[in-house]
């Protein structure tokens, strides 16, 4: 068991569409974290192909929180690292960080970038609700807003045999406590004072999963404001 607790977003109403590759997606998601966040996409060797993850394996690894985390199109995202504050350490061991994951994960290389003339694809990634909540998080951060409190919310609930799990930007200003899900396109303004138990602002945010809400978690995101250009959300 990692030191950090992972978190997986499956989103299983969200299909893959037959004109965009997995490749595809993870561009998508890098455009969406914006030249400010370091990523690298990567295609993965896997010599154990199954039902998730074939022979090849598109994904983008990216800092937040001074730690590696990985998007794959095909699951969601996910803590990469063990701990916090080895970055440039857990950079160099990359492949040993995949096989932890998947133990048929044998080599990585980076991704091919696009051909010329290529069209980029637009629109949400598959799995992408962290990637597009980071996303707006950065947004709202280069425009200098005033952030008092700010995370991705990510919660689990359980409907009949089904678990699904979703992220969102929470966050707080002098005004109130929001919250922005730009995969659902929704914008919303949560009663009450901002809370740092995540169950609690899940609740708040969702009350009529109140009773299905199996855990919640929040990835703090900072709050300092930054006039550093970012990829445009949409």
């Amino acid at each position: 068991m990692r030191a950090f607790l992972l978190f997986l977003l499956i989103e299983a109403t969200v299909a893959l569409g037959s004109a965009q590759s997995t490749l595809d997606h993870v561009r998508r998601a890098q455009d969406l974290l914006g030249s400010t966040t370091w990523s690298r996409a990567v295609v993965i060797s896997n010599s154990k192909p199954g039902p998730i993850y074939p022979a090849r394996v598109h994904a983008l690894v990216f800092e937040l929180n001074h730690m590696l985390w990985i998007y794959l199109p095909y699951e969601g995202t996910q803590s990469l690292s063990t701990h916090a504050g080895a970055v440039e350490a857990d950079q160099g061991r990359l492949p040993e960080l995949l096989r932890a994951l998947h133990s048929g994960f044998t080599s990585v290389a980076d991704a091919p970038a696009p051909t010329a003339g290529e069209t980029p694809m637009s629109g949400s990634p598959r799995n992408g609700c962290f990637i597009e909540s980071l996303a707006a998080a950065h947004l709202r951060l280069a425009r200098g807003e005033p952030l008092l409190k700010a995370g991705i919310l990510l919660f689990y609930a359980q409907r009949g045999a089904t678990i699904s799990g979703h992220a969102v930007f929470a966050y707080a200003t002098p005004a109130g406590v929001f919250v922005d899900d730009p995969q659902r396109n929704l914008f919303t303004e949560i009663k009450g004072v901002w809370n740092d138990d995540a169950m609690v602002l899940a609740k708040s945010h969702q009350p009529r999963l109140k009773s299905s809400l199996l855990q919640a978690r929040l990835v703090p995101v900072s709050t300092e404001s930054s006039t550093r250009q970012v990829a445009a959300l949409r």
